[in-house]
């Protein structure tokens, strides 16, 4: 009977062995595969409950049914055709511009900016502005992209962008951040000086911060003003137009102007590649923000071709912690010098050197 106790107590310390060994097996694999997804630390927020809200985009009227029109009329209180004409700024743009085109041929031949100009460039004003002639926009956005060395990508990115920001009817902008330092690439904090800076320039709705290697692949992700943050970049071509991981905020995503002073930007501490984004989704969950998304059918993208980043060995224990410091670390520490603000037909180009700071909480005690 003792022996028969000893047995069995070593079947169940057996199973208990395994289910550990099949648990951290299988964590690890999460996180190797996660990491893997070149969205760095998605292993640290992929067990992390986000509440996401499926949207449709608004389609144009042209693919709308007459009863379907009415109705989206009727609901808006608005009384626009497809067919109408504004003969001044009198009338607001309709929220379903008319001019889209849906699915789009992503062309990745790079042209000269020359040649790039004269194909875009019609009605833009000097910075990389542009606000529609034919009715008073709906949204004022400001496109923040960071930049560091990625001429063959920019030069893409603003022949794709201008004609699907114009027809989607938008008082826009675009600023190009460029690190000018030596210190390791902080694309979170370009997002914080971006911010800062196009606040100087005009009083924007609202903010995409964008990466200049993607580009969408339909124009009915509209780059608007949304009541809720939007992460824009769902399906990637280099992902199989498949999330890497549930909690994924990055890419390309949308921010009201109180979105940003919510969470007070992003974090300063990412140096290096990695991790900041999921600290961005990590604070607009601790605000109890919800993150909206288009359908994977419409936030489509292609990645234009680069070299990878290695990711930042230090980054994953930033994120770790990152939860104490949301509130002395963002946009109330940053630090920069402006080295120079430029403004070309396609885009305003911002040049700075970041510093390197701590959350407030860290700082020196004043002896005043």
């Amino acid at each position: 009977m003792h022996n028969l106790n000893i047995h069995k107590m070593g079947k169940i310390l057996n199973a208990l062995a395994f289910v550990v060994l099949a648990f951290v097996f299988g964590y690890n694999f999460v996180a190797s595969i996660s990491k893997e997804s070149a969205l760095f630390g998605g292993y640290l927020n992929s067990f992390r409950r986000v509440s996401y809200i499926p949207m449709d985009p608004p389609y144009p009227p042209t693919e709308l049914k007459a009863k379907q029109t009415q109705q989206a009329t009727n609901k808006l209180g608005q009384n626009f055709q497809t067919n109408l004409t504004y003969p001044s700024k009198i009338t607001v743009c309709p929220p379903f511009p008319p001019s889209l085109l849906g699915k789009l041929k992503v062309n990745e031949v790079v042209h000269k900016m020359d040649s790039i100009i004269a194909s875009v460039g019609a009605e833009m004003y000097v910075g990389g502005k542009y606000s529609p002639r034919e009715c008073m926009a709906r949204h004022k956005v400001a496109i923040v992209v960071p930049y560091r060395n990625r001429k063959a990508q920019l030069a893409l990115f603003l022949e794709h962008m201008h004609p699907i920001l114009k027809r989607q009817q938008l008082d826009y902008g675009i600023y190009v951040v460029n690190q000018a330092d030596s210190n390791e690439f902080n694309r979170a904090m370009l997002f914080n000086v971006g911010f800062v800076e196009a606040l100087k320039e005009a009083n924007w709705d609202c903010f995409i911060f964008h990466d200049v290697d993607l580009l969408p692949e339909d124009d009915r992700n509209l780059y608007t003003c949304p009541d809720t943050p939007r992460h824009m970049s769902v399906a990637v071509n280099t992902f199989k137009y498949e999330l890497p991981y549930p909690g994924i905020f990055g890419g390309v995503i949308a921010l009201t102007k109180s979105h940003i002073l919510t969470v007070n930007g992003f974090s300063n501490q990412f140096w290096g590649w990695g991790g900041e984004d999921d600290d961005m989704a990590n604070r607009v969950t601790h605000n109890r923000i919800t993150v909206s998304r288009y359908k994977p059918a419409i936030a489509r993208y292609t990645m234009a071709k680069h070299k990878k980043e290695k990711p930042s060995e230090q980054g994953v224990e930033i994120l770790k912690n990152g939860r104490k410091y949301f509130h002395t670390d963002g946009l109330n520490n940053l630090q920069y010098d402006l080295v120079s603000k430029k403004q070309f037909l396609l885009y305003t180009s911002i040049s700075v050197a970041l510093k390197h700071v701590q959350p407030l909480a860290l700082l020196p005690a004043s002896n005043s």
